[in-house]
């Protein structure tokens, strides 16, 4: 494989969905996350995929993730994988991203998605965005959204045409909302952030911007078609 450089942002396509199980049953976040991500990757262009970690999940769980929107999904199957544990997760991911370089990573701010994200985002030397509540790339989704949500002046204010992702989440106690923005000139990809990737937690969710690569615990990686 070779050299992984998050800076080379033209090699990071596709958005991605962490679809978390618990004794083999995808949990429901991750079908929510999945019809998130499904919106983003069309405004994008590119493709969603969603990535499994367990053991002995049944295949009827991995093709349904193509009814909410995945186009294929990555199955890390390993006994040491049946159940969470942090470092055996947060090697797999990162060794994953690193090869198949997503530009968004979608994680469900769940009690497993708070622990996963921010080992990842450190690992991978990416930014995270938590308890994300809205996402867009297009500005005039985004600019609509604003008006329903905001005070500001839309109409009179300039806004620059790019797809940079935008999470907004709660600041201040939830007193107000604030928009963080992944600049494409400066930024490493891929995206995260909490409802949001990047790492990102989507409402939440993490959203983080990843790397990947093939694990040395003896981790198959299997790549399913998705069947809606």
């Amino acid at each position: 494989m070779a050299e992984f450089n998050s800076k080379d942002t033209a090699a990071f396509k596709g958005v991605w969905v962490f679809c978390e199980q618990r004794e083999g049953v995808i949990m429901s976040t991750s079908y929510q996350l999945l019809s998130e991500g499904r919106k983003l990757a069309n405004d994008l262009g590119v493709e969603l995929a969603g990535v499994v970690l367990g053991s002995g999940v049944k295949e009827e769980y991995l093709k349904a993730l193509g009814g909410y929107g995945a186009d294929k999904v990555y199955y890390c199957d390993h006994e040491l994988l049946g159940t969470y544990t942090t470092d055996a997760y947060t090697k797999v991911i990162c060794e994953l991203v690193e090869d198949k370089k997503p530009e968004i990573f979608l994680i469900g701010a769940t009690n497993i998605g708070r622990d996963l994200g921010p080992r990842c985002a450190a690992r991978l030397h990416t930014g995270l965005t938590a308890d994300c509540t809205h996402l867009d790339v297009d500005v005039a989704k985004y600019k609509e959204f604003l008006k329903t949500t905001s005070t500001i002046d839309v109409d009179n204010t300039v806004f620059e045409e790019n797809t940079n992702l935008k999470m907004t989440r709660p600041a201040f106690g939830g007193h107000l909302m604030a928009t963080i923005i992944f600049l494409i000139s400066v930024r490493e990809r891929p995206k995260s952030f909490g409802r949001s990737p990047c790492l990102c937690f989507v409402r939440y969710l993490l959203a983080l911007r990843l790397r990947m690569a093939s694990m040395s615990m003896g981790v198959t990686l299997k790549r399913s078609p998705a069947m809606p």
